[in-house]
Formats: C-alpha cells, structure tokens, sequence
C-alpha cells in the first residue's frame, strides 16, 4: 500500500515534481510486481528503455502499434524458455509478439510491450503542431517532427549539442519512414484545411451586403381616389339621415 513506502519514495517523487514544473514532465503511480508495490513512470520512460530490438521504432509508431501489459505466467514461461511466441505451435489465434523492457525499467519485472492488433492514431495533448511553413516557429516545429517521428532514447539522439532543431531536421529528415512522411504530410494537410476555410469564412463576414430595393408605396392612382371620396360622400349622407343612431353607436362603442 502507499502507506508502506518508503519516506525517500515520496521524497524523490517531490524532486520529480518540482522538476516537472520547469520542465512540463509528469509521472504517475503505476503497479509494480504486485498492487503493493507501486513505481514512479509515464510514456517517456516506456519508449526510452524499450526493448533493443524496437530501437528503430519512432515515438508516434511505438504508441500506436505497441502497448504495455502486465507479464502472465504464459509469458513468463516463454520468455524463460527463449522461445518467440508467434511461432509457437498452438491452437487458436496466434499470440502477438511480445518484448522486455530494459533492465533498468521501474517495470521490468512486471509488465511487458505487446504489439497491437490494430494500430491506433496517438492523441497529442498541447500545443498543436506548427506549420512547417512559419519562420518564426520552424524551431519549434522541427523539434516535434524529431521527437514524434525520429527514434532516440536521449535528446542528442535527435539534436545535438552544437546544432539547431532546424539544422537537426534537415540532416535526418531523409531516414524517416514512408509511413512518418504520410502523417507528416497529412499534419499540414490539416492546417492548409483550416487556413482555407477560415479565409472563406473572412470574406464570407466582410463582403458587402448585396443591395436590395427599397419597399414604397403604391403609385398614385386616380381610381383610390375617387373610391375613397364615394365612400366618404356615402358617411357623410348615413350621418345627416340618422345622426342619432351614429352617436349612440359611439358612445356605447
């Protein structure tokens, strides 16, 4: 339980803490061998101490067609024996393939990477990508197309020390995948799309109103004059015959 954890746990989970507010990192309890036991990690640690064999896998690839699992007693039994689960006689549907973490992965003992049986699509969460057109955030830009689509285990893998994001793009930019470039590609798709429909939905707010002619009344006539005089004349003789009748209406009116 949290309870039995040692006090240097919770202090070095503070450091980490404190260490996230500069550097925008977050962690998270996870289970260890057993619910008792509990460990510090998130999806950083999971791709940097992947297995070696998964070493040409992109950051955007491993998380959309790998995940983490907890190690059954099956697994435990395979992997002991040396054998590769996708070629083991067995009946019904093949086992994906499966690989350790490092050694010195907080989860090592305990879970596992398994590969997907359908590739799913990683939902970023924060800034958005930039445009890759933009001058004044080609840094930026560069360095999300490296982090998401350039394996590495440490920033020099992707950058180094004497280099710009921009100049670091240009010299690994030709060893990514097909597949990377089609999301690339599909990324600036998506802002040329939303730099299309809001030009249109400027001009669709500063055109001019169309004109529109202006409702008048009806053109003189001869005709509604003399309608209007007949029917005055005809009010005035009903009131000189019965003038009378014509008050008491009003008044009860």
């Amino acid at each position: 339980m949290i309870d039995d954890l040692p006090l240097n746990l919770f202090e070095s989970f503070h450091e980490n803490c404190e260490q996230d507010d500069e550097q925008n990192e977050s962690f998270e309890l996870e289970p260890g061998i057993d619910e008792e036991h509990l460990v510090l990690c998130n999806k950083r640690i999971d791709y940097e101490l992947r297995s070696l064999q998964l070493s040409h896998v992109c950051l955007y690839d491993f998380y959309s067609e790998y995940r983490k699992t907890k190690i059954t007693t099956a697994d435990k039994v395979l992997f002991e024996a040396n054998s590769i689960p996708t070629s083991e006689a067995r009946r019904g549907r093949p086992l994906n393939d499966r690989w350790l973490f490092q050694a010195n992965h907080p989860q090592y003992f305990s879970h596992l990477i398994i590969r997907r049986s359908f590739n799913v699509f990683p939902v970023l969460i924060g800034p958005a990508i930039p445009r890759r057109d933009r001058e004044d955030t080609a840094e930026r830009y560069a360095r999300a197309i490296l982090t998401l689509f350039y394996p590495w285990r440490s920033p020099l893998d992707v950058c180094d020390l004497d280099q710009t994001w921009c100049d670091a793009l240009k010299v690994r930019e030709a060893s990514l995948t097909a597949r990377s470039n089609k999301v690339i590609n599909n990324i600036q798709l998506l802002h040329d799309c939303k730099r299309d429909r809001d030009s249109d939905l400027f001009q669709l707010v500063n055109q001019p109103l169309p004109s529109r002619p202006v409702n008048t009344s009806s053109p003189y006539n001869d005709a509604d004059i003399e309608d209007a005089e007949q029917i005055l004349a005809l009010l005035d003789e009903s009131n000189h015959l019965n003038p009378s009748s014509l008050n008491k209406q009003a008044i009860e009116g």
